[in-house]
């Protein structure tokens, strides 16, 4: 779009597609899924900056680190609008701790079995 920055560009396990974190003009961010054609949808947009996606290892989802909500975001590939989050997230890494910091790198533990 115009007028925005990619933050992140990551490819599928499968490599047919890529997710895309950017951020708009107004700071807005936005989780943006690219087929291998170039046609672009959008997963999900919110108020400030998005950290870098990471695929699950199936590649039917996506885990997004959303550090202004303290939020990390899971998002479905290819059911729109479907989105589950989990919050408080700064506090589940450092509890007791006043203003934990935000763990913005995010990443799946295990591979696809088989």
């Amino acid at each position: 779009a115009a007028g925005a920055a990619i933050e992140a560009l990551v490819a599928a396990p499968a490599g047919r597609e890529f997710a895309i974190a950017r951020r708009d003009e107004a700071g807005r961010g936005a989780v943006v899924l690219l087929d291998e054609r170039l046609r672009a949808r959008t997963l999900f947009t919110g108020p400030g900056p998005l950290g870098a996606p990471a695929w699950s290892p199936d590649g039917r989802t996506l885990l997004v680190p959303w550090p202004e909500a303290d939020q990390w975001l899971f998002l479905r590939a290819r059911a729109e609008g479907r989105l589950a989050a989990v919050a408080n997230v700064a506090s589940q890494f450092m509890p007791g701790a006043s203003n934990p910091p935000f763990p913005g790198a995010v990443e799946w533990c295990c591979g696809a079995a088989g």
